[in-house]
């Protein structure tokens, strides 16, 4: 009522008064603001005229809030377009231009979606505080920087921005790739393939250029074999996992967005063929020859032809596309020109040293079938000087003293003196050779030289020269024979005995000794004394004083009358230089002179097997010539009175053939030059004797008795007379370094049955000692099982200890002393 007094109460409680307008209407702003929170507000009026004051109004319930609103949360937006679906990383990129933003804020609030800070929508947040936007209006392509404010619908209030979300827009379509290259890496031909080109490698490495980052999928003929991802610097490369069959291919490529899985359209194709067929030819190479004499170079020889000629053949002919190709080792040097099913190539160019050719039938990509390879050796050209020995000088005396070729000296160091054709070129020099060794190279002045030797041992000894390049190969000169006497003493030229029989049991025995060549220091000496001494040990010693210079015979005879009870003597015998001093003693212990027998012995130097070599024991010196052949012989037999060891001394022109199954044949000669002569022949007997209990069962044995010899069976054994060498079960490799080469076949030929044990095979034995050594090789033989060598256990022979070689196929035995080095050739 006008003029009435209203009294403003909240929740009982009056927070003010206000008197109503003339018009009836009343306002009341309270003095002391509100608290936040729930208010419930009524009034009353008092008439001022008579205090009477009225019932309460209706209330008016309301709530005061005075807050600002949190912050509302970005918890991500979805992609809803395209392959590639689902939430959208912060900072990635899509190809959804109106994707769903969701996040968190107060329920009922109104939430404002900003974007680079331009409000592009609203949405209400759901009583579970859970709100989502799609935007009307589609975002561009390109970033975009989202952020929300959340407003209280009732105050207006609103909070500060959320946490940013940047992601970017794009719903461009990637460009197509490119193919830049096929490249073949296998086989002779690789390197890149052509487009409609042919390879034989069926997993070439692809490659091209693409957006950096993108994925490049590799398609064949439409059907995708592969993808990857191109690099930072636009560049993408891909090599199948799959092999690509042989045939014909095309591939192309597409690259796709990865966030947004946007696809190009494919890239220009690439055309070619795989080939991996190989050529079905077999292929070999024959032969080598000197491109300009024609020489044959045998495999593992050596040449100075830089320019030598290959030969080969093929199994058919070669079809169209095909090409015989020459490798030099292991790189190709060139192709072949063909005829028919043969084929040749002439190489240039090589270097000095070891080589090998291979020939390889090739198809277009450069594969196909190899031939053995053919090794050989390249040295530089050979000297064109010519070298020869003049003389050699025995200086040990006072004066200087010519050694003639085949002469001897007591000189251990002697100079050796000769000429070359013309003076040597740079890298050439002039090597000596002692008995085939290098002993050193000559002081060379112009066109003459000279060399000092050392150190000869006593025997015989043949120098030679040889001018060399800077590898070792040129010409020998000729030989320069001599012997070496130093520590043997003098040599006695011959010694004959020579019995005067009657015909009725008596008779002289004159001896008699030819010193013709016993020098020392270029000196003829002369013979001091001889003794003769019977066998049966009775004393009728006698003494021969005798001293004849200028003589070159002195003799000794015996008393006549002598019966067959005593024609048996012992000659001991020294050979004196003009200074007194001994430098020869000779002793046969037993020489038996029956009557009608000649005695004669050429070229006995000390120590040689014409002395008896067992203590106590008496032999027999036979000789096979009669009374009517006068001449001397330079071998001779040495019997044991047992019968059981019978050596024979074989020098370098004498042939032998045994009669006892048990003789020791002495070759006193080089063997590879000895075999060279056509009266070379040792044939022992295959009738042996009876062996006593405990010793070495009998056999014939061939004894080497030099140094760092080599004897090669090869061609040399058969099991008739007309071969080298039958009927030898042993070889003794005697001196010292000294080689054996033998095979199966020469184990067979001269090898013998349960000849050292009894197991049923056939057998044959090597003797030798730390030094010597034994190739032994493996043949193909008609009739014979192929198989290998193996060793077999030992075997003890005599007290000896033998390492066994057993062959598998042949039912054969070689025993081989320990200590012997062997080498099995399978």
């Amino acid at each position: 009522m006008a003029g009435d007094v209203v009294h403003v109460i909240d929740k009982g409680v009056e927070i003010g008064s206000t008197t109503v307008n003339p018009s009836g209407n009343w306002t009341f702003t309270p003095v002391t603001p509100l608290a936040d929170g729930a208010h419930d507000i009524t009034a009353t009026q008092t008439n001022p005229a008579t205090g009477a004051t009225s019932n309460p109004s209706t209330d008016f319930p309301f709530k005061v809030d005075t807050t600002v609103p949190p912050v509302p949360t970005i918890s991500g937006a979805t992609d809803n377009v395209g392959p590639v679906v689902g939430p959208i990383p912060a900072h990635g990129t899509t190809d959804d231009n109106d994707p769903v933003i969701a996040g968190k804020g107060v329920p009922g609030d109104i939430v404002h979606v900003l974007d680079n800070g331009v409000d592009i929508g609203s949405t209400t947040v759901n009583p579970s505080g859970d709100w989502t936007f799609k935007p009307t209006v589609p975002l561009a392509d390109g970033p975009h920087d989202i952020t929300a404010e959340q407003s209280n619908p009732a105050t207006g209030a609103t909070s500060g921005p959320s946490q940013d979300f940047p992601f970017n827009v794009d719903t461009t379509t990637p460009v197509a790739p490119s193919i830049t290259q096929v490249l073949d890496a296998v086989g002779a031909v690789t390197g890149p393939v052509p487009i409609n080109g042919t390879t034989d490698d069926n997993d070439p490495v692809i490659s091209g250029k693409g957006v950096a980052g993108d994925i490049v999928h590799v398609m064949d003929k439409g059907v995708e074999i592969g993808s990857t991802t191109v690099s930072g610097t636009g560049d993408w490369s891909f090599k199948p996992a799959t092999a690509l069959a042989d045939g014909a291919h095309d591939l192309t490529a597409t690259q796709a967005n990865p966030a947004t899985g946007k696809l190009s359209l494919p890239s220009n194709d690439w055309t070619f063929t795989v080939d991996t067929a190989l050529p079905k030819e077999t292929v070999a190479i024959s032969s080598l020859s000197d491109h300009t004499s024609g020489a044959n170079i045998p495999a593992g020889s050596s040449t100075s032809d830089t320019s030598p000629v290959v030969h080969g053949s093929v199994s058919s002919s070669l079809l169209s596309g095909e090409t015989l190709v020459i490798y030099r080792d292991g790189q190709k040097v060139g192709v072949a020109t063909m005829n028919g099913t043969s084929w040749t190539f002439n190489d240039s160019g090589l270097t000095i040293g070891n080589h090998t050719y291979t020939a390889q039938v090739e198809n277009s990509m450069g594969h196909g079938p190899t031939s053995d390879p053919y090794a050989f050796s390249e040295i530089s050209p050979l000297p064109a000087e010519t070298v020869s020995i003049s003389n050699l000088i025995d200086d040990s005396g006072s004066s200087n003293v010519n050694v003639p070729s085949g002469g001897q000296t007591y000189d251990t160091s002697p100079i050796v003196n000769g000429t070359v054709s013309s003076p040597l070129l740079s890298g050439e020099t002039l090597a000596v050779y002692l008995d085939g060794n290098k002993v050193g190279n000559a002081t060379v002045n112009g066109t003459s030289w000279s060399f000092n030797g050392s150190g000869v041992l006593p025997g015989n000894h043949t120098y030679t020269a040889q001018v060399e390049n800077s590898v070792g190969h040129g010409f020998a000169s000729n030989q320069y024979n001599f012997t070496e006497l130093a520590g043997n003493g003098g040599k006695v030229a011959a010694f004959y005995v020579r019995p005067n029989y009657t015909g009725t049991g008596t008779g002289t025995y004159t001896f008699e000794m030819d010193l013709t060549g016993c020098f020392v220091n270029g000196v003829q000496v002369t013979v001091s004394s001889a003794y003769i001494t019977t066998q049966d040990g009775v004393n009728d010693y006698l003494a021969f004083p005798t001293q004849i210079p200028g003589t070159q015979i002195w003799s000794i005879q015996l008393p006549t009358g002598v019966g067959a009870a005593k024609n048996a003597y012992g000659l001991t015998w020294n050979v004196v230089g003009i200074s007194g001093g001994v430098v020869d003693t000779h002793s046969i212990t037993s020489l038996i002179a029956s009557p009608g027998v000649w005695f004669a012995f050429n070229a006995i130097p000390a120590g040689s097997g014409l002395t008896t070599p067992l203590t106590g024991v008496h032999a027999t010196l036979a000789v096979q010539h009669d009374a009517s052949q006068v001449a001397s012989v330079e071998d001779a037999t040495l019997i044991t009175d047992n019968g059981q060891a019978h050596h024979t001394v074989v020098g370098e022109h004498d042939a032998f053939t045994g009669t006892t199954g048990h003789d020791t044949v002495d070759l006193n000669a080089d063997p590879t030059s000895y075999f060279k002569e056509t009266t070379a022949h040792i044939q022992g007997s295959t009738v042996h004797p009876t062996e006593a209990a405990g010793v070495t069962p009998a056999a014939n044995t061939l004894h080497l008795t030099g140094d760092h010899q080599v004897l090669d069976l090869t061609s040399l054994t058969g099991q008739t007379a007309a071969a080298k060498i039958s009927g030898i079960e042993v070889i003794d490799l005697g001196g010292h370094t000294n080689h054996l080469n033998l095979s199966l076949t020469d184990v067979l030929n001269l090898g013998e049955q349960d000849l050292f044990q009894k197991d049923g095979k056939q057998q044959m034995m090597v003797n030798g000692s730390d030094g010597d050594s034994v190739d032994l090789s493996n043949a193909h033989i008609a009739g014979v099982a192929d198989g290998v060598w193996h060793q077999e256990g030992t075997a003890q022979v005599g007290g000896v200890t033998y390492n066994v070689y057993e062959h598998s196929g042949a039912h054969t035995e070689l025993l081989i002393q320990q200590g012997v080095q062997i080498a099995l050739h399978n």
